[in-house]
């Protein structure tokens, strides 16, 4: 049996760069398959709420803004250990919440193995919606990363058509309308 899989892009779209992963996850969604047994989440800003998918997937990708790196949009991808691991300062809401998570987590033997592909945010520190140009640009290395943690994992993807452009996600992403909130009872 295929180990299950979660993909969870986690972010405050409002903070422009901070909602990079739910952006990323939400382009994804929209431009590739995924095989049975991968769920995609749009975590947003669950912090702890993720603690059950990390408990009940055997192993969870997570696509968020982090300063790992040294430049806005560069790419690390690390275990959980390495990003609990990277000194004392979190930068963002986001990150400090998510370190704790998997601080606690890592108490639990029934969590799932963890691989974080995060990008070093542009701008976090005023409401707005949409990414940089930068981080914007970075994107799409990001997701064809996604898409190679993935075939590693043993869920290739594959391409739809026709493509929906980032531009279209972040608008939908920014001005829900209210059909995004409903769900059929069927």
């Amino acid at each position: 049996m295929a180990p299950s899989l979660a993909v969870v892009g986690l972010g405050n779209i409002v903070f422009g760069d901070e909602g990079l992963g739910v952006y990323a996850l939400k382009y994804f969604e929209a431009n590739y398959s995924v095989p049975p047994g991968v769920t995609l989440l749009d975590g947003a800003v669950l912090g702890f709420g993720l603690m059950p998918v990390l408990q009940e997937y055997d192993h969870t990708v997570i696509l968020s803004s982090a300063f790992m790196g040294d430049t806005p949009g560069e790419i690390v991808a690390c275990d959980a250990e390495t990003f609990m691991n990277q000194g004392a300062v979190r930068k963002s809401a986001n990150e400090a919440e998510l370190t704790m998570m998997l601080e606690i987590c890592a108490f639990s033997e029934a969590t799932g193995g963890v691989t974080l592909l995060t990008m070093v945010p542009e701008k976090i520190d005023e409401v707005t919606t949409g990414l940089t140009p930068t981080v914007t640009a970075a994107i799409e290395p990001l997701v064809a990363r996604l898409r190679e943690e993935l075939a590693r994992l043993g869920a290739p993807t594959s391409p739809k058509a026709p493509r929906v452009p980032l531009e279209a996600v972040i608008e939908r992403c920014a001005n829900p309308t209210q059909d995004v909130f409903h769900t059929s009872a069927g």
